[in-house]
């Protein structure tokens, strides 16, 4: 239901309530699908670890895939930090995110490790759900100003997917696939991180083509309203 504010201001109705009903297709991303055979798998349970670099521990070898569990001693962006800490001095040439929701402050972290050379570029992957939140526009504008400085960009769709991916300058790549949004968070999740070009590769592919699909129709929405 609109606010007291919101009759004031002769808005009708709740702009995530419009969203959530919006009869929207969802993007097709053409069934991809990835098949691996890890080479060795690690289950690692973080729930009582202070830091997320310390939960870690290191970071896999090629073909590994860790499982770890997480509590709210630290957050998913964190991670990105953690993966920074373990590589260097390798830096992060790119960064492929894909996040229900977010926060200012994981936002600035990323923009300042943009700014500083630690990320040469960053995409983001957001729901429609998150961006037509009032409370979150103007972080949502930021990154929408800030990441096409850096070669990337910022897309809201309907998607609910969690995946953190990052080549890294070496050439390496690490994914995170996680049941956690990049914000604070004070539940147990769960994610994986592996070291795999081709899954980073995977996941950047089907990303891209859900930008492609958002793009052409937006502007063939804005063609439409044009007349």
């Amino acid at each position: 239901m609109p606010s007291k504010v919101d009759e004031i201001l002769g808005v009708k109705s709740d702009p995530q309530v419009k969203a959530r009903r919006e009869k929207k297709r969802v993007a097709d991303v053409g069934g991809p699908t990835l098949k691996r055979k890890p080479k060795r798998r690690l289950f690692h349970d973080a729930r009582r670890t202070s830091a997320a670099i310390e939960a870690l521990a290191g970071l896999p070898a090629a073909g590994e895939t860790w499982h770890v569990i997480m509590a709210a001693t630290y957050d998913a962006w964190d991670l990105i930090d953690a993966i920074l800490a373990h590589a260097a001095p390798d830096t992060i040439e790119d960064l492929r995110l894909a996040t229900l929701g977010f926060n200012s402050t994981n936002a600035n972290r990323l923009v300042d490790h943009l700014a500083a050379g630690r990320i040469g570029r960053a995409t983001m992957l957001a729901s429609t759900y998150y961006t037509a939140d009032r409370k979150e526009a103007d972080v949502c504008y930021r990154l929408v100003q800030e990441l096409p400085k850096y070669g990337g960009w910022y897309q809201a769709a309907r998607s609910h997917a969690k995946v953190f991916a990052a080549k890294m300058t070496g050439g390496t790549c690490y994914t995170i696939e996680t049941s956690a949004n990049l914000r604070t968070c004070h539940n147990i999740e769960q994610f994986t991180i592996t070291n795999d070009p081709a899954l980073f590769a995977f996941h950047a592919q089907w990303m891209d083509i859900v930008r492609r699909e958002e793009e052409a129709r937006e502007k063939e929405a804005r063609q439409e309203k044009a007349g």
